[in-house]
């Protein structure tokens, strides 16, 4: 796996129609410094992941660059599989949901996570 620096996002795109008094800019700033930050990644990999995760403080978004993978979402104990076959498709695992992945053949994926506060358990061979 190729070594990766994940970039820490906490921006919200101004808004021009909204004119803020000097005190609001700052509570604005305060609120927007409290979020998860969110880390963007890049991975090839062409197994299963040896892990399930949840992320508890906001939804993780994934895009397929190459390659296919399967993703399994375990949801009030229910498990379903989604499979992205297409570059350019995309998945947003909603916020608390257990998820893993596999794929069979190499595969490129971005990822989009809210990372604080991420969880991890084995997944059952």
């Amino acid at each position: 796996m190729e070594a990766f620096k994940p970039v820490v996002l906490c921006w919200r795109p101004p808004n021009p129609a909204l004119k803020r008094t000097r005190r609001e800019r700052r509570r604005a700033l305060q609120a927007s410094r409290r979020r998860a930050p969110y880390l963007v990644s890049c991975y090839t990999f062409d197994t299963a992941w040896a892990v399930w995760e949840m992320h508890p403080k906001g939804d993780e978004i994934i895009f397929l660059l190459s390659g296919s993978a399967t993703f399994h979402l375990e949801t009030n104990g229910e498990t379903r599989s989604i499979e992205l076959k297409e570059s350019g498709t995309c998945l947003v695992v909603p916020k608390g949901t257990w998820h893993t992945a596999e794929a069979k053949v190499a595969c490129r994926m971005l990822f989009i996570t809210p990372g604080e506060g991420t969880t991890h358990r084995e997944t059952s061979a």
